[in-house]
């Protein structure tokens, strides 16, 4: 953000963020999802599923 801030172009920050940040911001939606279907035991059975794979694999 700081060099956003100091090229003028703060605008652009939330973009650029969102950009970088969107696989983890997927893999929080589908967790908050598991969660909130009462069935918190899949959360594990995901977890083991996915194991190993980087981030940007799940992507």
């Amino acid at each position: 953000m700081a060099e956003y801030a100091a090229d003028g172009r703060l605008a652009e920050y939330p973009a650029a963020l969102h950009k970088t940040m969107r696989p983890e911001y997927l893999l929080a939606h589908m967790v908050r999802g598991v969660l909130e279907s009462n069935r918190p035991y899949l959360l594990g059975e995901i977890l083991a599923a996915v194991s190993g794979l980087d981030i940007e694999d799940v992507d």
